[in-house]
């Protein structure tokens, strides 16, 4: 018999209760003996509400023997994998969980692992009934008896399939992005433009491949400061001045100045323009530009401004052809 005793600091223990007749008249003598169970029935209470706590969570949760024969699974490891939350687990192996790669894995791998460092982590896959495989960041845990030989092991698995899914979108965007970035330097390239991004604080250029190459400057994937591009511009005081108005004042950043490149090529005429970009606070941060390389065009219009009334169109073509070779 169990019963329950209040104590006089109105605490509660538990006893299981035996009775025993003794002496010649069993009838009137008992020999009653209480054992206090008090401990045994809170450490019960505590293992049901950690097997609660472990059969409601979302993760796949499975014990298994030496011999990897299935011993527990929690209702949502059963769901995940397809199986009833009742499921009989009897003839049931850690091979039954994985597909055939993620058995391997877990047997020539993750088992050594564990009863060497008591701990094993790695990427494996939940293998639904189906036959279709679910991602899973998988632990592994190695249970030993008082004398520490391997008496169990255990198992936790989260599903991974929406972060893959998601490292699978941003390779794509990334390689998407790459592309972009090619086609857009063979665009500049091919139509003699450039862009650029100065950076107020740090008084620094990020330039497109095409721009860094129309300066004669080494194609390096860096920050350049702003005076090694203003170096190689005649007149690269106003240049600076007029990107100062431009920040200080908020307004569209235009102008038209001659280059001389590193590289000793000839002299360009580079038309180029930007706007200003703010911070949170309204702070300056940056400037986005394009540049573009005139030069072609502005020899075009002096030979056009050259002409009279008088010249053929034979002649006009003749000049801006040699102008333009």
């Amino acid at each position: 018999l169990e019963v329950n005793i209040r104590c006089k600091d109105e605490s509660t223990r538990s006893y299981i209760c035996s009775a025993t007749p003794i002496g010649d008249n069993p009838a009137e003598t008992l020999l009653v003996i209480l054992y206090d169970i008090t401990e045994r029935k809170k450490a019960e209470q505590e293992r049901n509400r950690l097997l609660a706590i472990i059969d409601e969570a979302q993760d796949f949760i499975s014990t298994a023997d030496m011999q990897a024969h299935l011993k527990y699974l929690n209702r949502s490891g059963a769901r995940i994998i397809g199986l009833p939350e009742d499921a009989d687990l009897s003839g049931l192996e850690i091979k039954d969980m994985h597909p055939e790669w993620g058995t391997r894995l877990v047997l020539e791998q993750g088992i050594p692992a564990v009863l060497k460092d008591g701990y094993w982590q790695h990427e494996n896959a939940l293998l639904q009934r189906d036959g279709s495989e679910i991602p899973v960041s998988q632990i592994l845990l190695v249970h030993r008896d008082r004398d520490g030989n391997a008496e169990m092991l255990s198992t936790i698995m989260r599903d991974i399939s929406e972060s893959k899914a998601a490292q699978l979108a941003l390779k794509r965007s990334e390689e998407q992005l790459r592309l972009s970035q090619a086609q857009m330097e063979m665009s500049q390239l091919i139509g003699g433009t450039g862009s650029w991004v100065y950076d107020v604080a740090s008084d620094s250029v990020r330039a497109s491949v095409n721009t860094i190459v129309m300066f004669g400057l080494p194609v390096v994937d860096r920050d350049y400061r702003l005076d090694e591009f203003l170096a190689r511009i005649e007149g690269s005081e106003q240049v600076r001045q007029v990107l100062a108005n431009t920040i200080a004042e908020g307004r569209e950043y235009r102008d038209e100045f001659v280059m001389h490149p590193v590289d000793g090529s000839p002299d360009r005429i580079i038309h180029s323009m930007g706007r200003l970009e703010r911070d949170a606070q309204g702070n300056p941060l940056r400037v986005l530009g394009f540049i573009q390389d005139i030069t072609l065009i502005s020899r075009a219009e002096a030979e056009l401004s050259g002409l009279t009334s008088t010249d053929t169109y034979q002649e006009m073509w003749r000049r801006l052809g040699s102008g333009l070779a």
